[in-house]
């Protein structure tokens, strides 16, 4: 794990990777701001779920970013990566980007896709895909991490 923790912090102090990292990060953070009408969900879903819905979110686009980092530092590493190592990475964000919006007034891309209803049935409306995102975005990194990172300083 703590190899894992340097390579990462390796492939990331190349500027071209944190700018990446960052970049992406923001966009999927912003997207989820744009899409999240808080003020529904806090009248609707409560102060505890908005909570959670909010740092769940906030943890799916940082790790996001420094999955999709890695991902192109692998990429032009070695050229081609695994399936394994890129579909749990792509599965991961594919579920927070379901429920990303406000599940509350019912404005999620599930409900675009016609999964609105599997969300309601959900215990936790949607909160559960955001653990799994978030579970199989750190497999995914920690997947992509595994190999020391070769980086030319030129």
């Amino acid at each position: 794990m703590i190899s894992n923790a340097k390579n990462i912090l390796h492939v990331l102090s190349v500027r071209k990777y944190i700018a990446i990292a960052i970049v992406s990060a923001l966009l999927f953070l912003s997207a989820i701001i744009y899409f999240t009408k808080f003020d529904v969900m806090l009248g609707n879903l409560g102060i505890l779920h908005t909570a959670a819905y909010s740092i769940l979110n906030g943890l799916v686009a940082i790790l996001f970013g420094v999955y999709l980092a890695l991902l192109i530092h692998g990429l032009n590493e070695t050229k081609s990566l695994s399936l394994r190592k890129l579909g749990t990475g792509v599965i991961g964000a594919g579920s927070s980007v379901l429920v990303t919006g406000c599940v509350a007034c019912s404005v999620t891309l599930a409900s675009y896709l016609g999964l609105a209803s599997v969300l309601t049935a959900l215990p936790f409306y949607g909160l559960e895909l955001n653990v799994v995102g978030v579970i199989l975005l750190s497999y995914s990194i920690k997947n992509l991490s595994d190999d020391k990172p070769k980086i030319c300083k030129v």
